[in-house]
């Protein structure tokens, strides 16, 4: 499912639309879950519905699309994995967004797991800084204990060797 522009950052554009294409993209998205579904043979056990909260795509066409589901799939759960926007973004109506996206998905969603934008890239930029160390501190190749003492982190080359 794809179209030529987003939904301009705007919750109501993505949740609503305003043009033809609003109705043909949520379609579309529905022809694919319910493509998804069938495969399942009688065995569906749920749905897990990735999206994002700032901008007018993730937070009003991705709502949107979970309304869909939880009315067309009603005896199946709905788990929704969500990501809130940097706290600096560029787009001046995210919060609006995320909040008006969170309070559709708590009537909705049987569970919600949300991610925060800021948290996952100063994890990845910690990471990243201390890749090095990490491999050369191992307990064992391609093993070592993660910055905050948590637990054990496996590298990706030693997964995938």
């Amino acid at each position: 499912v794809w179209s030529q522009s987003g939904r301009g950052g705007n919750f109501a554009l993505g949740y609503v639309g305003e043009s033809l294409e609003a109705p043909r993209l949520l379609g579309d998205a529905m022809e694919c879950v319910r493509r998804q579904v069938e495969a399942c043979h009688g065995t569906h056990t749920g749905t897990v519905l990735f999206h994002s909260l700032g901008g007018g795509t993730g937070s009003g066409l991705g709502t949107r699309l979970a309304v869909e589901i939880c009315d067309e799939y009603s005896a199946a759960p709905l788990m929704m994995t969500s990501v809130l926007p940097l706290a600096a973004g560029e787009n001046p109506s995210q919060t609006l967004n995320v909040a008006l996206a969170l309070s559709t998905i708590q009537e909705v969603a049987d569970g919600l797991v949300l991610y925060e934008n800021d948290r996952l890239l100063a994890l990845a930029t910690e990471f990243q800084r201390k890749g090095s160390s990490m491999a050369s501190s191992s307990t064992r190749p391609g093993r070592s204990t993660d910055s905050w003492g948590s637990g054990p982190v496996t590298s990706l080359p030693a997964m995938n060797g």
